[in-house]
């Protein structure tokens, strides 16, 4: 599973799906006390799939109903800031569902 955050989760979803994508789940509204968070996805190749998370109306932790936690051990960097290509590696004809 690869997330991917956009700023709309549905049109993402319409998007792909209108051009041939496989969906995956339809769009998805969580609500908590933070906000809500919009989820939908498509399949990709093999067992891979792309979730879309909008999240621009949510304030909280990682998604509703998860808490704060606060761990003792912090390591370095921020992670991933961005990405500019995400590459799949199939053999010749390996791409087309059978």
């Amino acid at each position: 599973m690869i997330a991917l955050k956009v700023k709309d989760a549905t049109s993402a979803w319409k998007e792909t799906t209108k051009r041939g994508g496989k969906s995956y789940m339809e769009p998805k509204t969580l609500k908590g006390d933070h906000g809500k968070i919009v989820l939908s996805g498509i399949h990709t190749y093999g067992e891979v799939v792309h979730v879309f998370v909008e999240r621009d109306d949510y304030t909280g932790p990682f998604m509703p109903g998860f808490v704060k936690w606060d761990p003792s051990f912090r390591a370095g960097g921020d992670g991933i800031a961005a990405c500019r290509s995400l590459r799949g590696q199939r053999q010749a004809g390996q791409m087309i569902p059978g």
